[in-house]
This record gives structure tokens, C-alpha cells and sequence, in this order.
């Protein structure tokens, strides 16, 4: 399981491939201000050592419990841990998933880390089904998924009906859910391996070229789950024999492990933990921020983001930048959809800008715990964005430039 998850990584690093060994055409946001003046040159070796690493998980046999195999692993959890500590918009889900596991791998025994392991997976499902639920349910990737399924089978016209809607966007949720809390269950689980690797099934094609086209990392993603989740679909042993009956129960580490996967993915949908590390995926719940750049400051910015900068409204000076776009075309993944990373961009904006009021930026965030009011806050000038920035308690600055 662990050299699968592996494998999947060398995958999504390969099509991800500037996000993790440097590139000048998107900023890099660290975790800790205390790291913004990390050389790249540093972030690069310690890049090599995680990529390095992850391949030799993939190419030593999993039954291999000798100390080089022990030691790839360990290598492979802290360079990972590092690299996401140096820029944070290496949080991508799937590497999230991957420094999980094989954190798991390294410090519980069987049979006790297959249990652990399908604990961390159903929670996936169990945490994007819930982040989806309130008013907003019928918005995102459900409603695209329906409305391209309805057009395929010339019911187009059913889209007219908000209620219907609704009620179907509201059902594929509920269908998620069902996945992962059959997932926990030992009678049923193999109910919910089925029905998760449908509802994989039918994210591939609905995604694909074939459908809405997204990228490849996302495909991936749902790619390795079909891989995944037949590991998962073993029964535990029932305790019916004395053998059972005498072997020692679950040890301590194990039992905090299965309290981390459950309660921090949880204390996301209370706005403690991050959106993607919490497994609010294909969520209407993230904050967004817009940032705009004064139609006459437009040449002061470099020439790659300038094919990111759409066109004002009518009567109106201000061009929105499409950072969410610029982020896919810059390094290949999906841009970390946290405001403090996003102010991190809009700061990396202002450089560029000699006039503070050339740039201004509006955040849609959710109130909390009724997430689905939204408060609206419009930042002025790069003065108000930099005081933004200082709220959080994790860093939101870009990286210094040497």
C-alpha cells in the first residue's frame, strides 16, 4: 500500500514538476516567516532528498523491513515535511495523503496500519461529503458533473429545475458520505469499496478530456484511489478463536493515530485546520480572494503574469488576475486554496507595482460555524494587504528573493 501510494507520488511529482524544484514564475509562501529567506538552492536539495527517497520506496519490495528500507521512509516524511514547511502550496491532498501513510507505515505494526490506513481514507470521503452540506450544496464540481451528465443523455432541459438540482447535488454527497462510513464497518466494507471506486469511476471520465477537461494531477488523484481502496477491502479478524482472543490489544500508538486521522480532519469544518489538509475537496467552503491590478499598472508586471490578467468591466480601470489559472499553468497543481497563501501572492504582486494603489484585492470568506454566509472584505492598496497579512498566525508573506 505504501509503495503504491509511492508510485502515485513520483506520478503527480512528474506532471507538478516546478512546484517542487523551483520555479521564478509563482511565488513560494513558507509555513514559518522565519524560512522566507531560505536560499532556493536549499529548498532544491532538500527536493532531490524527498524525490530521491520516494524512489526508493518504489523500487525496494514493501516486505523489505531491512534499516535502508526503514531509513527511506523516514527520509521521505521529513524532506516531505520540510518541503511543505518551505512553501506551503506543496499541501496538495495527495502528498498530505502520501506523508500520512507513510508515516503510518514507519510507526505501527500490522495488522494494526491497515486499519489506521483505511480510518485516514474513509475520513476523506466522511470530511469532503460534510464540507459540502448547506445552502451552497448545488454549486462546484457536483453541479458541472450533473449538468455534463444530464447533456450526455439529452436531458439538458432538467436543468431549469433548482429543486431537482439540488436535491441530485445533495444525493451525490450523501453518496460520498455513505462510502466512507461503510468503509469503517467490517461486515459492509466491501460495499463501500465498491461504491468508492464508482464514485472514482465516474470523477475520471467526468474529468477527463472527454469531459471537463481538468488537469492531469487531478486525474491522477483519482486514479490512484481506484488502485487504493481493493487493499482496503479485507475484513478484521473476528475474535472467535483463542489465538485472537489472546493477542494484545491495540497499542497506544495506534490508538493516537486513529484520534489524529479522525479529529483533525473534523477541526476543518470549524475553521481550524487547513481546507485541503482537512479534506474539504471539490468544496463551495474555501475562502476566495480576487486580487485586481489598476488597468494602467499592467505593464509594470512580468510578462508571465500578464497572460493571466483578464480584461476591466465596463467603465471600470481594475483587471482582475486569474491566480487560480496562473497556479496550473506555473507548476502544474492547483493553487492552496487558503487566504493567507493567496494574500502571500497578492504581496508578491505589489512588488512589482510602484504605486501601493495599483493593486487591490476582495476576499469572500466563510463565517463560522455557518459557513455558507459569507463576509465580503475589499483590501485597498498593497498597505492594506501587507496588514491583512499579519493576522495569521502561520505565515502569509512571500518568500525574499536573494
Amino acid at each position: 500500500m505504501n509503495r503504491v501510494a509511492a508510485l502515485f507520488l513520483l506520478l503527480l511529482i512528474s506532471v507538478t514538476w516546478p512546484l517542487w524544484f523551483g520555479t521564478d514564475n509563482f511565488p513560494t509562501v513558507p509555513l514559518l516567516s522565519s524560512l522566507r529567506h531560505v536560499a532556493p538552492a536549499a529548498d532544491r536539495a532538500v527536493a532531490v532528498i524527498f524525490f530521491a527517497a520516494v524512489v526508493t520506496i518504489v523500487v525496494k519490495p514493501e516486505t523489505d523491513r531491512s534499516k535502508a528500507a526503514f531509513g527511506s521512509n523516514v527520509a521521505a516524511i521529513v524532506s516531505g515535511i520540510v518541503l511543505c514547511v518551505l512553501n506551503q502550496h506543496r499541501l496538495q491532498p495527495w502528498n498530505v495523503l502520501f506523508l500520512l501513510m507513510a508515516t503510518i507505515h514507519v510507526v505501527i505494526k500490522p495488522p494494526h496500519r491497515i486499519r489506521v490506513c483505511r480510518v485516514t481514507v474513509a475520513m476523506i470521503y466522511i470530511c469532503a461529503a460534510l464540507s459540502r452540506f448547506g445552502p451552497r450544496i448545488d454549486e462546484g464540481v457536483s453541479r458541472q458533473i450533473l449538468d455534463l451528465g444530464l447533456n450526455a443523455i439529452g436531458l439538458a432541459r432538467l436543468n431549469q429545475s433548482p429543486l431537482l438540482i439540488r436535491w441530485t447535488c445533495a444525493g451525490m454527497s450523501v453518496i460520498e458520505l455513505i462510502a466512507g462510513l461503510l468503509l469503517l464497518t467490517n461486515r459492509f466494507r466491501i460495499f463501500g469499496v465498491v461504491l468508492a471506486m464508482a464514485i472514482h469511476a465516474t470523477l475520471l471520465l467526468s474529468l477527463s478530456p472527454l469531459g471537463l477537461n481538468h488537469n492531469t494531477g487531478v486525474l491522477l488523484w483519482n486514479a490512484f484511489f481506484l488502485t487504493l481502496l481493493p487493499m482496503l477491502r479485507e475484513r478484521d479478524s473476528r475474535p472467535e478463536t483463542e489465538a485472537v482472543r489472546s493477542a494484545p490489544a491495540m497499542p497506544m500508538l495506534a490508538r493516537i493515530a486513529l484520534v489524529i486521522v479522525v479529529v483533525f480532519p473534523l477541526s476543518g469544518l470549524f475553521g481550524i485546520a487547513d481546507n485541503w489538509p482537512s479534506w474539504q475537496l471539490y468544496s463551495p467552503r474555501p475562502e476566495v480572494l480576487r486580487i485586481f491590478v489598476r488597468s494602467d499598472a499592467i505593464g509594470e508586471l512580468p510578462d508571465f503574469v500578464k497572460t493571466f490578467v483578464g480584461d476591466p468591466a465596463p467603465l471600470d480601470m481594475w483587471c482582475p488576475v486569474r491566480i487560480d489559472r496562473w497556479s496550473l499553468e506555473a507548476t502544474g497543481a492547483p493553487i492552496y486554496p487558503e487566504d493567507r497563501f493567496q494574500l502571500g501572492v497578492a504581496q508578491w504582486l505589489a512588488r512589482h507595482l510602484k504605486d501601493p494603489g495599483s493593486i487591490r484585492a476582495e476576499l469572500d470568506a466563510p463565517e463560522r460555524p455557518l459557513w455558507w454566509k459569507r463576509q465580503h472584505v475589499t483590501y485597498a492598496d498593497s498597505a492594506q494587504v501587507q496588514q491583512a497579512a499579519q493576522q495569521f498566525v502561520l505565515n502569509a508573506r512571500p518568500a525574499k528573493v536573494p
